[in-house]
C-alpha cells in the first residue's frame, strides 16, 4: 500500500505539473548567452519592474520594445548556433552519422513472425510467442543427481542462526543513489524516471527510506518491485521473421533498481572476500582491460622463455539465465546474516515477466531460475554463484575469468606436458558441473 500510494503521487504531481516549467524527458543544459543578450536582458528586466511601479503608458511601451528586441536577437543567436552546429558535423568522427540518426529515428517495428508454420502479425500475437519462448531460458535444468537437490533443499530448510539487527538507510544515501543513476534509462511498469525523482522534496525521500527500510526489517521484498516488462530488440544480421532470433531487454521499476545500489553495498562487506582475485568483471577495480593485461603477460613471458603455451576459452551458454536459486541460496547462507539472507531469498523467489509491444501486455509468466535482468544485484550474485569454480593448483596452469567467460593457459617445455595439465584442469570444471553446482 506504501508503495502505491508514493507511486500514485509522484505520477498525479507529474501529470499535473506544467510541461513549461518540468521536462522529465531529457537533462536540460545551460546555454551560456553572447554579452549583448545578456545586456537586452537586463534592460528588458529593468523596464519591466520600471512599468509594474509605475503603472505609466509609456514605460509600458519600453518594455514592450525591449522584449521584442530580446525576442529577435535570441532568434537571431539560436540560427547562427544551428548553422555553426550544422557545419560542424563531419562524417569521419561520426557526428554527422548521429545527427542524421537523431532526426530520422524511427520506432523499429517487429515483422511478421513465422512459428510452427504459422504466420503471427497481430501484437497480441507476437507478445504471446514471446513470452512463451522465454518461459524455457527463465527454468533451471534438469538435474539428474537426486541426492544433490536432497542435500540442498535439507540445508536450506534449517533454521536460521539470529543476527543482530542491520544497519538502516538514511534520506542521504537514498538520495545521492538516484543522483548516481542514468537519467536515459528506461522506466519500468510504473514508468518512474530518474529526472522525476530529481524534482522530488525531501519528504518523499524519507518516504521513500522508510519503505526501503521496513524491506530490511521485514526481510521483504515487494511482488510489484519484482515484474519486469520485457521488449523484445531483433538481433543484428538475423532472419528477422524467426521470433528465436530476437533479444530480450529486461525493464524493472526504479524503485526497485535504488535498492539494489544500496543493498549492493552491505553485502559487499560479506561476500565479497569470496571471490579469487583471478575474477574480473563487476568489480571495483577489477576491469577487462587489466585482465587483458595479465594474460598478455603471461603469453609473452612464456614466448621469451622459449617454452609452449596452450589456451582454452570457455563461455557458459546462458549463465545469468539458468543460476539454480537453491545452490545461490545455500552457498549465501553461512555468509549473511539471517536479515539479509532471508531479503536475497525474496528477492529470487516468484519473480514475473510480461513481454510488451505496441502497447499490448502478454499474459504474466513466473521466472524459476536465473538472476534478474537489469538489476545489479544480478552480475554479483552470479558471480559468488560460481565462486567456488576450481582453480589451477599448479604453476604451470593460469585461470582468468571475467564474469561468466573463462580463459586457461597452459606452459610447459613439451605440447604433451601443457596438453595433459589443460585436460586434467578442465576435467575438474567437468566434474564440478556435475555435482550440481551449476544446474
Amino acid at each position: 500500500m506504501a508503495i502505491n500510494t508514493l507511486t500514485n503521487n509522484i505520477k498525479t504531481a507529474a501529470n499535473t505539473a506544467s510541461s513549461n516549467s518540468l521536462n522529465f524527458n531529457r537533462i536540460r543544459r545551460k546555454t551560456v548567452h553572447p554579452p549583448h543578450i545578456l545586456q537586452l536582458q537586463y534592460v528588458k528586466r529593468s523596464a519591466r519592474a520600471l512599468w509594474q511601479r509605475t503603472n505609466y503608458p509609456p514605460h509600458r511601451q519600453n518594455y514592450n520594445k525591449a522584449t521584442q528586441e530580446l525576442k529577435l536577437a535570441l532568434k537571431e543567436f539560436y540560427r547562427e548556433a544551428t548553422d555553426n552546429q550544422s557545419k560542424s558535423l563531419d562524417s569521419k568522427d561520426g557526428s554527422l552519422w548521429r545527427k542524421t540518426r537523431q532526426i530520422t529515428k524511427e520506432t523499429e517495428k517487429i515483422s511478421p513472425l513465422k512459428y510452427d508454420n504459422q504466420w503471427l502479425t497481430s501484437p497480441n500475437d507476437k507478445t504471446e510467442i514471446f513470452s512463451k519462448i522465454l518461459e524455457s531460458p527463465f527454468q533451471p535444468n534438469d538435474n539428474e543427481d537426486n541426492n544433490t537437490t536432497l542435500e540442498v533443499n535439507n540445508t536450506l530448510n534449517q533454521p536460521l542462526q539470529l543476527s543482530p539487527i542491520c544497519k538502516l538507510f538514511t534520506p542521504a544515501e537514498v538520495r545521492n543513489t538516484i543522483n548516481r543513476l542514468s537519467a536515459k534509462k528506461a522506466p519500468g511498469h510504473d514508468y518512474i524516471t530518474q529526472p522525476l525523482l530529481l524534482q522530488v522534496p525531501r519528504r518523499t525521500i524519507v518516504l521513500l527510506t522508510q519503505i526501503y527500510n521496513a524491506m530490511i526489517r521485514l526481510s521483504y521484498f515487494p511482488s510489484t518491485w519484482k515484474h519486469a516488462h520485457i521488449v523484445m530488440i531483433p538481433k543484428p544480421n538475423k532472419i528477422r521473421t524467426d521470433p528465436f532470433n530476437y533479444r530480450p531487454i529486461s525493464l524493472l521499476p526504479l524503485f526497485s533498481k535504488i535498492f539494489d545500489r544500496l543493498l549492493l553495498l552491505r553485502l559487499l562487506t560479506h561476500l565479497e572476500s569470496l571471490l579469487p582475485n583471478t575474477r574480473f568483471g563487476f568489480r571495483k577495480m577489477h576491469s577487462c582491460p587489466q585482465q587483458l593485461h595479465r594474460i598478455i603477460h603471461i603469453i609473452l613471458d612464456t614466448y621469451e622463455k622459449k617454452q609452449i603455451c596452450l589456451g582454452l576459452f570457455l563461455d557458459t551458454d546462458k549463465a545469468f539465465d539458468k543460476v539454480w536459486h537453491n545452490d545461490l541460496l545455500l552457498k549465501l547462507k553461512n555468509h549473511l546474516p539471517d536479515t539479509y539472507y532471508s531479503l536475497i531469498q525474496s528477492f529470487l523467489r516468484r519473480r514475473t515477466y510480461s513481454v510488451i509491444y505496441e502497447g499490448v501486455q502478454s499474459q504474466i509468466r513466473y521466472i524459476s531460475a536465473g538472476v534478474p535482468q537489469g538489476s545489479i544485484l544480478a552480475p554479483f550474485l552470479c558471480l559468488i554463484y560460481t565462486h567456488d569454480i576450481p582453480t589451477p593448483k599448479s604453476d604451470s596452469l593460469t585461470a582468468a575469468q571475467f564474469a561468466d567467460d573463462i580463459a586457461v593457459l597452459s606452459k610447459g617445455d613439451t605440447g604433451e606436458q601443457v596438453t595433459t595439465n589443460l585436460q586434467n584442469f578442465v576435467q575438474e570444471i567437468e566434474k564440478w558441473n556435475k555435482n550440481g553446482e551449476q544446474s
